[in-house]
């Protein structure tokens, strides 16, 4: 009787500790919309489908794993959920898609989305991908994101530190000034012959990373890859570019450019980047912590990392 009273009280702590079971995904259809509300916590989400012709035809699927790999609401009449893989399929009608993440680490991939969409990051590192229409992309949240634009004419709403691809219209918050100079130390009397107190050093300054947005675009194939397009914008006054490759295919001098804004585009256009070689972005101005953004060529991919580079450094280190 006393172990039986002892496990219905330890059982009843425990449920009075747990939190509030997390509302599952939710997917509606509004007037002219889908309407995706994922679950907070690090997941993923895959877009697929075909946009007809005809209407009848279209077909949006969207594959969870991770937080949202669960069951969802679904309210739109022409959606139904696979219960085993959790995937949902959508028939017959070809709205756009807005998508609003939850907290957490999200990958969204929409390369092979067969709608527009329109995603909000949320809270936490995001990576998110576009489609090949006209997206929008809200990332601005004080962390670190990536968004992959994709092609069409995309707009981002984002975050200076945030690394952007391949997006046509940016809305970055004012670069911050430039650090102010530390004050000189006061000069100690002379006329004095004991030592006097020690004098306090000048106050230390952090400096801020570099501000400005990387647009590009590439076309690999197993062998190889080549820039389409290489730009940079939203640099701060005094601001350098460089581009610095090594390997097979490299271009046979290193590629610069000073100022806010620069294009690299026709200097790279017909230059094929042999598997492994590496090409190297780096952000520079006086005040900051530069940037460098490093493209490695692999089999059929190029592997993208962002690095920080200390003022006066000349290796750049993790950020």
């Amino acid at each position: 009787m006393r172990h039986a009273s002892v496990a219905a009280l330890l059982g009843a702590l425990l449920a009075a500790a747990s939190p509030a079971a997390a509302a599952p995904p939710q997917l509606t259809r509004g007037a002219t919309a889908y309407q995706l509300v994922m679950a907070d916590g690090a997941d993923s989400l895959r877009t697929l489908g075909r946009s007809g012709p005809p209407p009848k035809n279209a077909l949006l699927q969207l594959i969870p794993s991770g937080a949202d790999a669960a069951p969802w609401s679904v309210g739109p009449k022409n959606c139904a959920q696979d219960q085993r893989s959790y995937s949902v399929s959508c028939t017959g009608d070809s709205a756009p898609l807005t998508i609003q993440a939850g907290g957490g680490a999200d990958l969204i991939d929409g390369s092979a989305s067969p709608v527009a969409l329109n995603i909000d990051g949320g809270p936490g590192q995001d990576y998110l991908t576009g489609s090949a229409f006209d997206d929008s992309f809200t990332v601005r949240d004080g962390e670190v994101d990536i968004v992959d634009c994709g092609a069409g004419q995309d707009t981002v709403v984002a975050d200076p530190d945030d690394a952007l691809y391949g997006c046509e219209r940016v809305d970055l918050p004012p670069p911050p000034p430039p650090p102010p100079a530390p004050q000189p130390a006061p000069v100690p009397p002379l006329v004095s012959p004991a030592p006097g107190p020690a004098l306090p050093s000048p106050a230390s300054t952090v400096a801020l990373r570099i501000p400005g947005v990387i647009a590009y675009r590439l076309t690999t194939t197993p062998a190889s890859a080549r820039f389409s397009r290489l730009t940079v914008r939203g640099l701060p006054a005094g601001a350098r570019v460089q581009v610095r490759c090594r390997g097979r295919g490299c271009p046979r001098r290193r590629l610069e450019a000073r100022g806010t804004d620069a294009t690299f585009s026709a200097a790279l256009r017909r230059v094929r980047l042999r598997r492994g070689a590496v090409l190297e972005v780096r952000l520079t101005a006086p005040g900051f912590v530069g940037r460098v953004v490093r493209f490695t060529v692999g089999r059929d991919r190029v592997r993208s990392a962002t690095l920080c580079l200390a003022p006066d450094a000349r290796t750049p280190g993790r950020c």
